[in-house]
């Protein structure tokens, strides 16, 4: 999938999360619907935090192990905000912990595009 290209959701591609204030591991669906660029899989994943508290997020798992996410160092999705991030080769999920004991609400969709 070439840069720039509007972000495509896989089918049936999207986690719902309820973050809390320890770091815990979400997997995301690699495959589950439709085939070529239609299926599920994908190199990006949309991250949007509906909750009330900020979410802070490592793209980890399969191959690369588990991450914990700190709220010190790791990627923040900020309250209201939507982000799509490449993952890194290997990637089957994140870990996520929020700001406050939560739980906030966060959808990840995995696809193609930015």
């Amino acid at each position: 999938m070439a840069l720039g290209n509007p972000f495509i959701p896989g089918i049936l591609a999207q986690t719902t999360c309820s973050v809390t204030n320890t770091s815990q591991f979400f997997s995301i669906p690699p495959t589950t619907g439709g085939t070529g660029q239609n299926a599920s899989g994908g190199e990006c994943i949309e991250l949007s935090n509906v909750g009330p508290a900020v979410v802070f997020i490592e793209s980890c798992g399969g191959s690369n192990g588990i991450v914990a996410a700190t709220v010190a160092n790791s990627y923040p999705i900020l309250s209201g905000q939507c982000k799509i991030i490449g993952m890194h080769p290997g990637d089957t999920g994140i870990s996520a912990i929020g700001s406050a004991a939560g739980p906030t609400v966060f959808y990840v969709t995995r696809g193609n595009g930015v």
